[in-house]
Order: C-alpha cells, then sequence, then structure tokens
C-alpha cells in the first residue's frame, strides 16, 4: 500500500515552499491563506516533522522541509507530465481555440456549425478572453488575435479589418433617406460599449463633427450587448462591420452613413510557429480563411 500524504497538502506546501510565502501560494491555488496553512500544518502533522520556520513577517524552509520539497516537487512534475501526456492522446481530435468574446459570439459562433458538417470527428472547445493569447500558459491549439501585428513566433491568416460604422434599427431613422446627415445621426442616442469608448469621438471626427459633444448616450459593458441595443431600436451604435455585416446584409440592422472608419488592426487566427501543425488545426485553418474571405466579400458589398 502507498504511503501517500493527503494530496491537498502536499499541493499546498509544494506552492508555499517554492514561492517562501503562504501568501502567495494562496493566490497561485487560489485559496485563503488560512488554508494554506492549515494544509501545512496537516501535512506536518501527517509527516511528524516541522517543514516550516515561521516568524512574523516571513515562513523559511527546516532542513527537512528543504530535502521534502526537492522530493515532492519532482514527484509532481512526473505526475504533471504524465497527466498531460495522457490528455494529449484523448485530446487529439479536439480542437481548443481562444478568441475575445464579441468576435466569439457575433462572427466565429454561429459559423461553427459549417465547420462541424465539414469536420464531425473534431470536436470544438471555445474559450473566450480579452487577455492576449499565450500559448506558453493556455491550453489552446488555436486563437484569434486582435492587434496591429502579430508576433514572428506565430503563424498565422489575416481574417479581416477593424471597419467602424455607425449601425441602428432600420425603423430608428425613419424611411424617407437610406442615408442621413451625420449631425441627424449625432444627435440620437448614441450606443457604445465600455470597452471601446473612443470609437464614437474617432467616427465623429471622419464625419467633420470635431466638436461635437453627444449629449444622449448609453454605454454597455461589451459590444454584443450594445449591438443588440442597437437591434432594439436604443438608439445608434458604432459597431465593427465585420461583426454586424450578416445582420446589415440581412435588413435586422441597417447603417445610416456611408461614412467608415478603417483602423490598423486587425482580427488574425494565430497558432505556433515552432510546433508541427496538427491535421485538425490545418482543417481549421483552410476553413475559417474561407469564412472570412466571405465576411471580406461582404464588407465591400455593403
Amino acid at each position: 500500500m502507498l504511503a501517500l500524504p493527503p494530496l491537498n497538502a502536499l499541493r499546498a506546501f509544494e506552492a508555499a515552499g517554492r514561492h517562501l510565502s503562504f501568501k502567495e501560494a494562496a493566490t497561485e491555488l487560489c485559496v485563503t491563506q488560512g488554508a494554506v496553512s492549515r494544509h501545512v500544518l496537516n501535512l506536518e502533522s501527517f509527516l511528524g516533522v516541522g517543514l516550516f520556520v515561521r516568524t512574523h513577517r516571513q515562513v523559511n524552509l527546516t532542513p527537512a522541509g528543504v530535502a521534502y520539497l526537492q522530493e515532492a516537487r519532482d514527484a509532481l512534475l512526473r505526475i504533471s507530465a504524465a497527466t498531460n501526456r495522457a490528455r494529449a492522446r484523448t485530446d487529439e481530435r479536439t480542437l481548443r481555440i481562444k478568441a475575445p468574446p464579441s468576435c466569439s459570439i457575433r462572427w466565429l459562433v454561429p459559423r461553427l456549425g459549417r465547420f462541424h458538417a465539414l469536420h464531425p470527428d473534431i470536436a470544438v472547445q471555445v474559450t473566450t478572453s480579452h487577455d492576449p493569447v499565450d500559448f506558453e500558459r493556455d491550453a489552446i491549439d488555436v486563437g484569434i488575435h486582435y492587434g496591429v501585428e502579430v508576433t514572428n513566433e506565430w503563424r498565422h491568416e489575416r481574417l479581416f479589418n477593424e471597419v467602424l460604422i455607425p449601425i441602428c434599427n432600420k425603423r430608428l431613422l425613419g424611411r424617407s433617406r437610406k442615408r442621413h446627415a451625420p449631425r441627424e445621426i449625432a444627435s440620437q442616442v448614441l450606443l457604445h460599449s465600455l470597452r471601446r469608448p473612443a470609437d464614437w469621438r474617432q467616427w465623429l471626427d471622419a464625419a467633420g463633427l470635431s466638436g461635437f459633444s453627444a449629449t444622449q448616450e448609453l454605454t454597455f459593458e461589451n459590444s454584443t450587448l450594445t449591438y443588440q441595443g442597437a437591434v432594439d431600436g436604443l438608439g445608434v451604435a458604432i459597431a465593427q462591420k465585420a461583426l454586424v455585416a450578416e445582420d446589415i446584409a440581412s435588413g435586422r440592422l441597417a447603417t445610416p452613413s456611408d461614412i467608415e472608419v478603417r483602423n490598423p488592426v486587425a482580427y488574425y487566427l494565430v497558432y505556433p510557429g515552432r510546433r508541427m501543425t496538427p491535421p485538425k488545426v490545418q482543417a481549421f485553418q483552410s476553413w475559417i480563411a474561407s469564412e472570412a474571405d466571405i465576411t471580406r466579400r461582404i464588407d465591400h458589398a455593403l
């Protein structure tokens, strides 16, 4: 029978010994500092030996603690490596994607059914985050990167550039004219995202209203909510054209002006450049490139 210590206590000890701090160990493990302290006391009781010397402001390892930390850390690293190898075998057909939330909701997810129809044997997992893609930290195969450029460490496929346009429910400004004067648009309730506070200012400047200040605004947590506000007729939203192009083409939304702001940023599919590209990533790259081409063609047609 294996003489194993409490494994949660072992993890807490390893983190605390590596940081020489119960506080930093607690942050890493997403538990309280008190929980780390209790786990370490439990492990010391199980072993019958003190692992730390505790002072008012810091903790230090005892000689027994130094020796036990090295052995415990080596064992945990071996378990981690074995776990990753086992998971890699079971995840060969799972494609893990990380993308910005609004791009995921407004552009990627509505199209994934077409990818699944072409590749029913590939399971897809989508996570969303505004944080930059980090293939060393994140357990992902591909990411959608938003920015001006892409690091040389990544292979990449440019999907589409950012183009800002005003959008609204087609009934909001009436049916008398297809396009409206910038000042008429700016006099409406202006909708925008908390994460993109400068978008309306960019568009107003491009429309010749650099000194204009909006008198009515509604602000939302993200772009997806902002666009929904436009659908529901709450006002005129400033939008990324690629994320609303199909809504405009279908008549669900309208753009009351031909004035566009084309920014240097773009969305890119990215994947590691130093690894062999597996077939599931190759399949996704080919598919998403064709979808992005459709989006670009719709952009030019609107």
